[in-house]
């Protein structure tokens, strides 16, 4: 499977109060099992702090992806990459069941153009669970 979500300039600059769900919760006894993402900006004018941006479960300290900032405050448009799951530590703690995975910022941002966007895609699957 795969899921799209593109996030409007009010979205990104309060990613740290209101995350922003990517992929919803999958239901009972069921857990999202992310395989890759791509991102694509289309920005007006750059952000120039540099919170920590990442994907992770919602409630979970645990980033699953590198920090994405240097996407929304570069020149670059795309960004690629796997989703990491550092030593399990997200599967081994506290397996996220019924979960939304997230767009998450360390701090809101301030700056940027009304008329930014970021589209967010992520490869997944469902996992099962026994209980």
């Amino acid at each position: 499977k795969v899921a799209t979500t593109t996030l409007t300039h009010s979205q990104l600059v309060s990613c740290n109060t209101s995350p922003v769900t990517v992929v919803s919760a999958p239901g009972n006894k069921l857990f999202v099992m992310p395989i890759a993402y791509s991102m694509e900006k289309a920005l007006d004018t750059a952000y120039a702090e540099n919170p920590n941006f990442q994907l992770r479960f919602r409630g979970q300290a645990t980033q699953l992806t590198p920090n994405i900032t240097p996407l929304l405050n570069a020149t670059a448009d795309r960004w690629h990459g796997c989703v990491a799951d550092p030593a399990g530590a997200w599967v081994t703690t506290t397996t996220p069941i019924n979960t939304d995975l997230v767009l998450f910022s360390s701090a809101d941002l301030t700056l940027g153009a009304s008329t930014n966007l970021l589209r967010v895609k992520v490869a997944y699957y469902l996992v099962e669970t026994l209980n």
